[in-house]
């Protein structure tokens, strides 16, 4: 199921929940942990982001 919003909050749960089930994903298929692994660190990039837009902001 997919989840949008525009609250910055709200975005970086979302990202984090994902990067947690992509974890989990990699745990399971071991043979794609450097691909997930690039994933999981867009998505970090992503949420540092999102928290730098909120602070700047405020």
């Amino acid at each position: 199921m997919s989840t949008v919003s525009t609250r910055r909050d709200d975005i970086v749960e979302i990202l984090m929940n994902e990067a947690r089930d992509l974890v989990e994903l990699g745990l399971k298929h071991p043979g794609q942990a450097k691909r997930i692994g690039s994933i999981i660190v867009y998505y970090k990039r992503l949420i540092e982001q999102v928290k730098g837009e909120a602070a700047s902001a405020a």
